[in-house]
């Protein structure tokens, strides 16, 4: 059974580049609902409220407003996540932080024997690096050991 801190540190690793990816699609999501918001705005629709609630078009902008808000705040979580992992990755020296990349970010089938080839060095010690490389980078995104 994994240690907390290994499991904490593999989907660290795991979920980056997923993260990287929503960095791109939240404000492009964001900037589709401002457009959105604006059509709404300038729609011309009937003003009745419905009955025990706001008009359709109060409903479409507070709708807009909430996943707006939301989509921000999920932004600025991901960009923390992303700093987090960057910061721990930044820690390692290259040899270790392709070890993590091959076994975590980008998995490659075969990576240790990959890995052992290019860093002239044997499978056992691909893995023991990977492990240590592993909590090096805990420790450094997070202070945990």
């Amino acid at each position: 059974m994994y240690d907390l801190w290994r499991m904490d540190a593999l989907n660290e690793l795991q979920a980056y580049n997923s993260r990287l990816q929503a960095l791109e699609n939240i404000p492009a999501r964001i900037a589709e609902l401002e457009e959105a918001l604006t059509a709404v705005r300038s729609s011309t629709s009937d003003g009745s409220p419905v009955k025990g609630g706001g008009s359709g078009r109060e409903d479409a902008m507070l709708n807009n407003i909430v996943a707006r808000d939301r989509l921000r705040a999920s932004l600025e979580r991901t960009r923390a996540a992303v700093d987090r992992t960057e910061k721990g990755l930044g820690a390692l020296n290259a040899d270790d932080r392709r070890i993590l990349e091959c076994f975590f970010i980008s998995p490659r089938k075969g990576a240790a024997s990959q890995l052992a080839s290019e860093l002239r060095i044997e499978e056992k010690t691909v893995y023991n690096r990977r492990n240590n490389a592993l909590r090096l980078f805990q420790i450094a995104m997070s202070g945990d050991s």
